[in-house]
């Protein structure tokens, strides 16, 4: 089984709140006893915005 855990922060003052949040999410992990999850980063300002982490979205199909 595979565990994914999503950091994401809004603006540059947020910057640091990645870090924070992959800590939080690999301590909740480890609490209920799941594997290590792998983390991923959306990219800074792509707040409201769709992050393709797996490229099997539009883009990756080559839509829009």
């Amino acid at each position: 089984m595979t565990i994914y855990g999503i950091t994401r922060a809004s603006t540059r003052k947020q910057q640091a709140s990645p870090e924070v949040q992959a800590e939080m999410i690999r301590k909740h992990c480890a609490a209920v006893q799941l594997p290590d999850p792998v983390i991923l980063d959306e990219p800074l300002g792509t707040s409201g915005r769709t992050t393709d982490f797996f490229g099997t979205g539009p883009k990756a199909a080559g839509c829009c």
